[in-house]
């Protein structure tokens, strides 16, 4: 069961590079597409800072599993997992209001 949160997480970090290599937008695009508006490599960046999160969450349990005991990985499962992904969703918030496109009407 330990296993898990490593092959979950990298799955969804392979679909994340998947999309970006192989589609004509990233999984990220096609998530919040509909309510931001950004270049292809803005969403590109986006998209792989995804892919790190992920792939870095699935190596990170892996060496929380082998070096801890199940009591400190279960913490990490729950807590450490969900903090990262916090982290990284208000990281890429700021970046994205950096890059939006400015209103010039004043609004």
């Amino acid at each position: 069961i330990q296993w898990k949160v490593t092959v979950v997480n990298w799955t969804v970090a392979a679909a994340c590079l998947g999309s970006q290599l192989l589609g004509e937008k990233t999984l990220t695009e096609r998530t919040m597409g509909h309510a931001v508006q950004l270049s292809p490599s803005q969403w590109r960046y986006l998209n792989t800072s995804w892919v790190a999160t992920f792939a870095i969450i699935g190596a990170i349990n892996l060496f929380v599993m082998h070096n801890y005991d199940q009591a400190t990985w279960v913490l990490f499962k729950v807590w450490g997992q969900i903090g990262l992904v916090i982290i990284t969703v208000i990281v890429q918030t700021g970046w994205i209001s950096k890059h939006l496109p400015q209103d010039n009407n004043g609004g």
